[in-house]
């Protein structure tokens, strides 16, 4: 994948990563915000599993037994993440919501990038990054009201 196709599906993510709490939490509604969460889980690993079938990438899942233990628990992050952001949203909005995440996401990207944990590509902490962190959080600070 090029850097440009990897741009576009980063902001597609971003899209998506958007939309998700809110539709969520308008689930949680009409059930409860764990049960959102685990409805948003199974139709998740539905189309996972669907989309490993017909993309034949069931066999590299063989490999998973050699994987430090700590490399198993991003689900319980997704998991957290969707639950969080489904009890949070009603209370203070998807803006101000979003906001916080993204600010909080940006800084340990920067902070992991910097030490090139968990096999990252070392982009070390500098001025420019600095200052780019210093914009997010005046901005962040300009939609939480």
């Amino acid at each position: 994948m090029g850097k440009y196709i990897a741009l576009l599906f980063a902001g597609l993510v971003g899209i998506a990563s958007g939309i998700q709490p809110s539709i969520n939490a308008a689930l949680g509604k009409f059930i409860t915000p764990k049960g959102a969460a685990l409805i948003s889980f199974v139709v998740g690993l539905i189309a996972l599993v669907v989309i490993n079938l017909f993309s034949g990438t069931f066999s590299q899942l063989k490999g998973i037994g050699a994987a430090p233990w700590y490399l198993w628990i991003g689900g319980l992050f997704g998991a957290f993440l969707v639950y969080a952001t489904i009890e949070v949203l009603p209370i203070i909005g998807a803006g101000t919501m979003m906001s916080a995440i993204l600010s909080f996401q940006l800084i340990t990207g920067v902070i992991i990038d910097h030490y090139g944990w968990l096999g990252t590509k070392v982009i070390p902490f500098d001025f420019s990054r600095g200052i780019g962190v210093v914009l997010l959080i005046i901005g962040v600070r300009m939609i939480v009201r």
